[in-house]
């Protein structure tokens, strides 16, 4: 946190006539207290009570804005993007009522925060073309600026997933990179969810941008692209996207699914439309140059003394429809299950099914219930619960 007399608009004082006996002198000087000790949560209750205090105040009052701005902008940082809103909009009406004190303040600052809080407190905005342009250049105005700030970062996500939502690929490249811009200039771990998105967001528009002509992968994964190279590119941004993530926190992680499931359909891409004798070595080089467990991701939650405890063929168990067929020609899932008493498939879980559920469904359709009719004799009986299934379809 920081102290009121460092404020973007500490220039509101300076212009401001009723400044010198204002009652909530003593409200900032218990905030400002709070904040020499470093206890940021007393900090922010002394703040939101200095707001409401200076209320007393005309509207147009400079400290009035000044108190507003800062309950703004720290109720966002701490995504209470609700009482940040009403916060912001104290402001805002102060500066519509007395323009001038907009003078000497960082306008970029205000537009940016007042921009973002909006977009998402407000639903109607977040789902807004015009509010996300609006916040877009907001944004980048601010992308220069020597520190950055939290809340840059979080403007670049909520945008970046706006944009994925919208197949906006060329808004979602640059976005991306924007952000992968300005985190290379901070080693700061905090980050690193930052990091996560901003990697996977440019790997999944290389892929399907390249790769896919700017089809969106839900829609079938029929390649169309004219760069079918660009997957080496796209699988790097995975790759590096679960390096920042880590091991994954447990079997049933969706997030790590999630990052896997791409990584997984990339992948499987490559091996079966790059027939080469040395597209193996390129993923596991690309593994390395970024620091990624060349055994994979879920490796860390695999359990070795389980793998390949029986001989069944289960992908020939799977069948797929009509309909999946004619519009996909990969695919790529990963399940995971148990095997009771009688050797029986049960409690199927499909962790991660791309492009789309389906692959998954067909996946559980095709082995839910079956038998395992070569299980080894001896397997440990830890490895029939959370057995690991990965997938690859080729349906072409």
């Amino acid at each position: 946190m920081r102290k009121l007399a460092s404020l973007s608009l500490i220039s509101l004082l300076l212009i401001s006539p009723v400044i010198a006996n204002a009652d909530t002198t003593s409200d900032i000087a218990a905030y400002n207290a709070a904040f020499d000790k470093g206890d940021s949560e007393q900090a922010l209750k002394l703040l939101k009570v200095a707001l409401e205090n200076a209320k007393s105040l005309p509207p147009d009052n400079a400290k009035l804005a000044m108190i507003a701005y800062e309950n703004a902008y720290y109720y966002a940082v701490f995504e209470d993007y609700k009482t940040a809103y009403s916060a912001i909009k104290i402001v805002d009406n102060a500066f519509k009522l007395k323009p001038e004190l907009q003078n000497g303040s960082d306008i970029d600052e205000y537009n940016f925060l007042s921009t973002l809080i909006k977009f998402i407190a407000d639903e109607k905005s977040s789902d807004d073309k015009k509010t996300a342009q609006m916040l877009d250049k907001a944004t980048e105005k601010i992308k220069d600026k020597e520190r950055q700030d939290y809340l840059f970062y979080k403007s670049n996500m909520v945008l970046n997933y706006y944009y994925l939502k919208s197949f906006d690929w060329e808004k979602l490249a640059k976005g991306s990179q924007r952000q992968i811009d300005a985190l290379e200039k901070t080693q700061d771990e905090k980050l690193n969810d930052y990091r996560i998105l901003a990697y996977l967001n440019r790997g999944q528009v290389k892929f399907v941008r390249e790769v896919r002509g700017g089809i969106p992968v839900v829609t079938g994964t029929h390649i169309t692209g004219k760069n079918h190279s660009g997957w080496e590119d796209a699988l790097t941004d995975i790759a590096l996207a679960e390096k920042y993530y880590g091991k994954p926190k447990s079997i049933d992680d969706a997030s790590a699914a999630g990052l896997d499931g791409w990584y997984g359909m990339i992948r499987t891409y490559a091996i079966n439309y790059h027939k080469s004798d040395k597209i193996h070595e390129t993923i596991e080089n690309i593994n390395k140059s970024v620091g990624l467990n060349e055994d994979g991701f879920f490796s860390s939650i695999e359990r070795k003394e389980c793998d390949k405890i029986f001989d069944d063929k289960l992908g020939k168990r799977i069948s797929f429809d009509s309909y999946m067929t004619s519009r996909n020609s990969f695919g790529y899932a990963r399940a995971v299950f148990d095997i009771d008493n009688e050797n029986t498939i049960k409690n199927v879980r499909i962790l991660s099914s791309f492009p789309n559920e389906g692959f998954g469904q067909n996946v559980v359709a095709g082995i839910q219930g079956t038998k395992i009719t070569k299980l080894k004799p001896g397997t440990p009986k830890e490895c029939l619960t959370n057995y690991f299934l990965g997938v690859q379809f080729v349906t072409d």
